[in-house]
Formats: C-alpha cells, sequence, structure tokens
C-alpha cells in the first residue's frame, strides 16, 4: 500500500485548468520542472490529469485530451518526480466537467427552477455535471482507474463534488425505480426527509464507486475527496478512502479556518492535509503572499498533524513560477527546519470540542445542513479555546463515543440533537470522573432535559429576549472580569436543582429599540447563566445561551474570562495550562518518549476587504508553561533551536518558560534518554 507523507512535509499544488483555445505543454522542460520543485523542498506535488475544464494533460484513452497537447505532461511529472524523490498525486476533477457537459447536456445538473442555459461549444466556461448519473459510470470513474493503471502515481484526488442535489432526468428515475416516489419539489414535509436520506445514501455510493474502480487497478491507491468528511461535513469517513481534504473557503480569516479544519480533521485519525494558496485574492490571480504569512498557515496545520498544502498555478508551456519557488523556499524550509517535532507527531487528547453530524444532518440524516447556521457555535468555540491557550480536538460523536476517556474536557457548543447512544456516553463518562461543558439547548429534546440531571438543573422554556446577559457574581481582578457577556440569541430559563451558580444571566432592562442600540441588563438577575454541577465523580457545566455562536459574530474578549473561570472551576490542574498574552494557538503532540508544546503567534492576521493579509508580525511577550506528566522529563529543549530550557519538576507538574515567540517554537519536553 502506498503512504503518503505526512506533518513535516509540504507539498505544492499548482492549478492547471486551462481553456481549449491554448498550447499546452509545448517545450516543456521536465529537468527544469522537477528542480524547481526539488530546490523549493517540494516533498510532494499535486499534477493535473484532468481540469474543471474536462481536459486531460496526457494521452488520455477513455477522457479528452486538451485540445491544443503537445507533450505527455503527467507521465513526463510522474517520472521525473520520482527520480528525485518527488511524490506525485494525480488532480482529477469531479464534480465540474465543461467538455462532458456541452457533449451531454442532459449531464448538467438540473435546479428546481428548471435546466441551465444553453453551452455554446466555444464557451470558456466552467459547467458542473451530475455525479448520479452517467458522467460518473461512463467518464469519471474510468479515467480515474486509466490514470492509477497506466502512472505510477502515489494518489488521487478528485474535486468539486456537487451537493448531490439535482432533478435532472437521471436523477428522477433512479429516485423513482428505487424508492418508487418523484422527487419532491417543497424543501419540507415528510417527502423532503425520505429525499435528503436517499441522497446521503448515494453520496456514499459515489464515494464506494470512485475507491472501488481506482482499487480495483491499484489496490491501496490512497483516494481523496476534496471537502468530504471535513469540517464541513462531520459525517465519518467512507473507510474506501485514503486521506482527507480540504482547502480554504475565501472571504475568511486564513489562520482560524485553517486550524478549525486541521482540528477536525486531527480527530479523524487518517493522514490529512489543508490547503491555503500563494494568492492575496482567491485562486484567481498570481499575486504572492507575503513569506511569513505563508509560514504561518502552513505551520498552523503542521502543528495540528497536517501535511503543508500551498495553492499554486502553472503556465500553459507547464513552467512553474521562478519568483514564487524562491519564496516557497523559505517557507517549505521553515517547515522542514521544524520536521524533527512534526514527523510522525500525534495530537494528544485534551478537550474535545463535539461537532455532531447529528446536529448538522439529523437523527437520520434526514436533511440539509445549514451550513453556516450550524456551524457557527463549533467555530465560536474553537475560537475562544484556542485564544485562551489551549489545546483542543474537534471531534464528531461517532469518534467521541470512541475516545471520550481519552479527553479530560468535552465541550458540546449548541448542539442541538444527539443520539441517545452519545448521551448515554456522556453521562457514564461524567459519572466516571470526566468533565463537560454544555451551552443552550445541547442534550435537551422538546422541554425534556435529556441530561438535565448531569447539569443540576431543570429546563423551564427559553426567554423572550433576542439577547440577554451573563454577569460574574464575584468582584473579581481583571480587565474583563465584571464586563457583561451579551449573548446573541434566545436564552434558556433554568432552574438549579443541584448546581451551583458561577454566572447570572440578566434580561435586558427592556424590549425594543433602546436609543442608538441595544437595552443595558437588569440589575437584578433572572435566573442562573452558567453553573456548575458534581454528577457521580464528575463534574457538569452550563451555560444557558448560545454563547459560542454568538462569539463567533459578537466576538467579546469577556468571554474569555468566564471560559477561563468554568475551566478552572472543572478541571483545577488541567493536563497543559499555558498563560501568556492572547493571540498564541497551542497544539500538545507526542512522539515517542517526547511531548511536543508548539507555540504559534497568530499576531499580525487583518482583514482588508474581503481577503486576509499579515503584513508584519510582532513577537509575543514571554509564555509559562506548565504540563503534568508522569515523571521528571529528562531535559526540555527549545526546537526548532535545540537550546535547552531551564524546568522545574514538581508534584508531576513540569514548569518552564520561553521569552517569546515570533511565529512558531516548540518546547519539546523529553521523558528517555534515547530521544
Amino acid at each position: 500500500m502506498k503512504k503518503l507523507p505526512g506533518s513535516g512535509y509540504t507539498t505544492s499544488h499548482p492549478d492547471y485548468h486551462l481553456p481549449d483555445a491554448l498550447e499546452v505543454g509545448a517545450d516543456f522542460d521536465a529537468g527544469k520542472y522537477v528542480s524547481t520543485l526539488k530546490d523549493s523542498q517540494v516533498d510532494v506535488v499535486y499534477f493535473f490529469a484532468k481540469c474543471h475544464y474536462g481536459n486531460s494533460y496526457y494521452f488520455t484513452k477513455t477522457g479528452h485530451p486538451h485540445p491544443g497537447l503537445k507533450t505527455d505532461l503527467l507521465g513526463q511529472v510522474v517520472s521525473g518526480c520520482h527520480n528525485a524523490g518527488i511524490k506525485v498525486i494525480a488532480y482529477i476533477s469531479g464534480g465540474i466537467d465543461t467538455h462532458a457537459a456541452k457533449q451531454h447536456a442532459d449531464w448538467r445538473p438540473v435546479g428546481k427552477d428548471g435546466p441551465p442555459e444553453t453551452l455554446a461549444r466555444d464557451a470558456n466556461t466552467l459547467a458542473a455535471v451530475c455525479l448520479l448519473g452517467p458522467y460518473t459510470d461512463e467518464w469519471l470513474v474510468p479515467q480515474m482507474a486509466e490514470v492509477a493503471a497506466g502512472f505510477d502515481v502515489d494518489g488521487i484526488m478528485t474535486d468539486t463534488m456537487s451537493a448531490f442535489l439535482c432533478y435532472c432526468g437521471h436523477c428522477r428515475q433512479r429516485y423513482m425505480a428505487e424508492t418508487g416516489n418523484t422527487l419532491p419539489a417543497e424543501e419540507k414535509g415528510e417527502a423532503w426527509q425520505a429525499f435528503c436520506k436517499w441522497r446521503y445514501r448515494q453520496r456514499e455510493a459515489f464515494v464506494d464507486k470512485v475507491c472501488r474502480g481506482v482499487h480495483a487497478v491499484k489496490p491501496g491507491l490512497p483516494v481523496a475527496f476534496n471537502w468530504l468528511y471535513s469540517v464541513l461535513d462531520a459525517t465519518p469517513p467512507n473507510p474506501g478512502i485514503g486521506y482527507v481534504v480540504g482547502d480554504v473557503p475565501p472571504g475568511n480569516g486564513q489562520l482560524p479556518w485553517l486550524s478549525l479544519t486541521a482540528r477536525y480533521f486531527a480527530g479523524l485519525g487518517l493522514p490529512f492535509e489543508v490547503m491555503t494558496g500563494r494568492f492575496l485574492h482567491g485562486l484567481g490571480d498570481w499575486s504572492i503572499k507575503p513569506v511569513a504569512m505563508m509560514q504561518q498557515a502552513m505551520v498552523t496545520v503542521a502543528a495540528n498533524g497536517g501535511r503543508c498544502t500551498l495553492i499554486d498555478r502553472q503556465l500553459p508551456d507547464g513552467s512553474l513560477d521562478p519568483l514564487y519557488y524562491r519564496r516557497l523556499k523559505e517557507v517549505f524550509g521553515f517547515i522542514h527546519e521544524r520536521k524533527p517535532v512534526f514527523e510522525e507527531a500525534q495530537p494528544v487528547k485534551q478537550i474535545a470540542i463535539l461537532h455532531s453530524r447529528t446536529s448538522l444532518f439529523g437523527m437520520n440524516m434526514e436533511h440539509y445542513s445549514d451550513q453556516e447556521r450550524h456551524n457557527r457555535p463549533v467555530e465560536g468555540a474553537c475560537a475562544a479555546v484556542t485564544d485562551i491557550a489551549r489545546h483542543c480536538t474537534l471531534t464528531n460523536e461517532v469518534n467521541l463515543e470512541k475516545d471520550i476517556d481519552a479527553y479530560e474536557t468535552v465541550i458540546m457548543p449548541e448542539q442541538y440533537a444527539l443520539p441517545d447512544s452519545t448521551l448515554a456516553c456522556i453521562r457514564d463518562y461524567v459519572k466516571r470522573g470526566g468533565t463537560v461543558i454544555a451551552s443552550h439547548r445541547t442534550g435537551f429534546a422538546g422541554d425534556t432535559g435529556l441530561l438535565a440531571d448531569v447539569f443540576g438543573i431543570e429546563y423551564a422554556g427559553d426567554y423572550p429576549c433576542d439577547f440577554c446577559y451573563l454577569l460574574d457574581p464575584v468582584p473579581e481582578a481583571g480587565e474583563f472580569a465584571n464586563v457583561p457577556v451579551m449573548i446573541h440569541g434566545a436564552c434558556a430559563r433554568i432552574k438549579p436543582d443541584g448546581c451551583v451558580t458561577l454566572f447570572n444571566l440578566h434580561e435586558p432592562m427592556t424590549g425594543g429599540r433602546f436609543g442608538w442600540g441595544e437595552a443595558p441588563p437588569k440589575k437584578a438577575p433572572s435566573s442562573p447563566g452558567a453553573t456548575i454541577n458534581r454528577y457521580g465523580s464528575g463534574k457538569a457545566a452550563y451555560i444557558a445561551g448560545p454563547l459560542f455562536g454568538s462569539l463567533k459574530d459578537y466576538y467579546h474578549p469577556a468571554a474569555l474570562h468566564l471560559l477561563k473561570k468554568i475551566l478552572a472551576a472543572l478541571v483545577p490542574a488541567p493536563l497543559l495550562d499555558v498563560q501568556g498574552e492572547p493571540g498564541v494557538e497551542v497544539t500538545l503532540t507526542a512522539q515517542p518518549g517526547k511531548l511536543n508544546v508548539n507555540l504559534i503567534n497568530r499576531n499580525g492576521e487583518r482583514a482588508v476587504g474581503q481577503w486576509p493579509i499579515t503584513i508584519a508580525i510582532r513577537p509575543t511577550a514571554a509564555i509559562r508553561i506548565r504540563l503534568r506528566t508522569a515523571k521528571e522529563p529528562v531535559s526540555v529543549i527549545q526546537m526548532p533551536e535545540r537550546k535547552p530550557i531551564r524546568f522545574s519538576y514538581a508534584k508531576g507538574v513540569m514548569a518552564c518558560s520561553v521569552p517569546g515567540v515570533y511565529i512558531h517554537t516548540c518546547v519539546q519536553v523529553r521523558l528517555s534518554e534515547n530521544t
């Protein structure tokens, strides 16, 4: 079985979507192509077997060679790269194929409002195809098998998976044949729920079909589907795939999305990569990000256990931009310098953030996910936890049930639907000594609190307000200690049933308009806002409003004080405790005989228009670290500098500090003489 390298290794993904009118590969210099990659410390390269236009860059017999293709680019790149020790993944466009759409109008997806406009034969456009129709059986899978059989590639990735929501004739016929029903016209009711269930079955059947087609000719070849089984999906990966991959959607801060995606992939237990681009303004321009910005992005992925991938573009003759690859050497060299702390490192489980597929898609996968709405709580929770320098892993409920005992805390951010098995698992986990934090309606079904006994509360309905406030009843020092935290969204009215109140919930003074903005909080509290309860040998904290979803859109540092206080009440002596200024992201990984505390400086990124940019990075102040270990460390080393760090060890806790971080440093705790 082929194995793709993981964290600490580097990948270039040169996009190669070329319209028909161009001459392609004329005077292609394979030696120069390979030497450019090698000099820039590229370990893995994607090369296009088929692009979005449906054009292939080798002389295919099952697909459509680019009309202007002059030489077998794929074959030369695979041979040359392998001679230089570089692995090659073949890229094959899946859900977009302009050539197929032009040849077969009936293969195009159809929306509820009717078929798309007719494509002109000479149209320079990107057109989608339905993956449930003949295209997959007659074109996509045969070409993927052809590439797997004919070229010694190290993996295949297919891209642009459609939503499988299509009203074309082929989908209608298949749905009727398999269910005896017609496709529902409205997105509601039992007919729509039945269709959604069918849709998910079809999606998995599609993945099965692709993997079987490839593995029939090349058993064990890694196959990946861009964004399937990612944080946008949260369903357990199909057993046929070899690794998981996602690129970062435009319009978001680069670092939070990279961290969110990598932390979710890390919880799946599969090899993974997270892509970002060289481009400042999306995939369509030819600009180059500042080197420090790319280094920040790549090290965020590597420190969470993933392979670092930068998307590039290449010219029609197949050449690579020499200016970019000179800069890429600085980026990938930065990762290679740190390979000793990334290679084969496994994320340690400390805090789990539950990202439930059931909350996304329903108990029986019976509805489509409004991803923006449903992902908000998880994004807010991940941002809050990483901003207080805590190490966390995102996980779906299937993996949580397998791994829950390895975590010291589980956070359930507004997970509105959970299966009975997960609820039972959480209850038993707390009873055995685990700790949990849940917000708003997590664990409630209708008006019955399925986990109410764990939290020691009684749910008594939601307040009729669009927002409420959480206030700390105990005066404390600190800038945000006594600042009200506004929670946007309806909050729960709860009654204590054995719990202790940590924060009070205050309704707004008045409803409706209050001058220029929102009404202030009432002086007297309305009910408990955040509570803690002993249950068996463990503890359970409950937050009465949608705090984490609110944080996604209305970020406030006072909420970080609230979260830190709750975590301290649950676990006074955590596995890893890092104290420093905001903006330092922390991951904890393990290698044989070593624990690695990665510190990533996320400062410097700011939004300029739609796109984030990092112009300059300010080094952090000193950072203090406390790490519980079963035995006293042999040494503590700052990597990659290999500089010894003074440390103390008492009562099972190693304590040390580092003077500050520019982009990344690693505090490597060595527990054995042989490491």
